[in-house]
């Protein structure tokens, strides 16, 4: 059972489906209507009979059993609550799920220094978030057992926290 949290349209409900089998759940909430309608018609599409859509604010959503994992797939930069966001999807996950929040960043070294003032005016102006946001010290707050990986040479970053017992 997996939730992602901002879901948008629906570009990791394929992955998703591979990871929880036809036997496992996705729940994915958003507060876009226009995004989760393109979001069921993927499902319609596709014959997708596990998928559970809600138009909610995330800290106004509680998911009917405990969730195996939950991800930020390019949501968490843009949530103005992200942390109180994280704990409470935190809350519903069950011991020795995990989290993972996967998003944009400021790049390191003197490309990302150079770059940060560009970037910063894209990234608001096309709201895709705030390049400063620290969400892996977030995910850090929760759980010792955090992974890291960068990508695309540092730009994007893959955060993955383990709930312990």
């Amino acid at each position: 059972t997996v939730l992602e949290v901002g879901c948008g349209t629906g570009r990791n409900l394929p992955y998703l489906q591979d990871a929880v089998g036809s036997n496992g759940h996705i729940f994915g909430v958003d507060v876009s209507e226009r995004m989760l309608a393109r979001s069921q018609a993927l499902c319609e599409r596709t014959g997708w009979k596990n998928v559970t859509l809600v138009r909610t604010d995330a800290l106004d959503y509680h998911a009917p059993r405990m969730l195996d994992a939950v991800l930020f797939g390019l949501s968490y930069a843009v949530m103005q609550n992200g942390k109180r966001i994280l704990n409470h999807a935190w809350s519903q996950l069950r011991a020795g799920g995990c989290a993972v929040i996967v998003d944009g960043k400021t790049m390191p070294g003197i490309a990302g220094r150079l770059l940060h003032p560009l970037v910063t005016l894209e990234m608001k102006a096309t709201v895709l978030g705030d390049p400063d946001h620290n969400a892996c010290a977030d995910l850090r707050s929760l759980t010792d057992e955090v992974t890291v990986e960068e990508e695309l040479f540092g730009a994007y970053f893959i955060c993955q926290g383990r709930k312990g017992t």
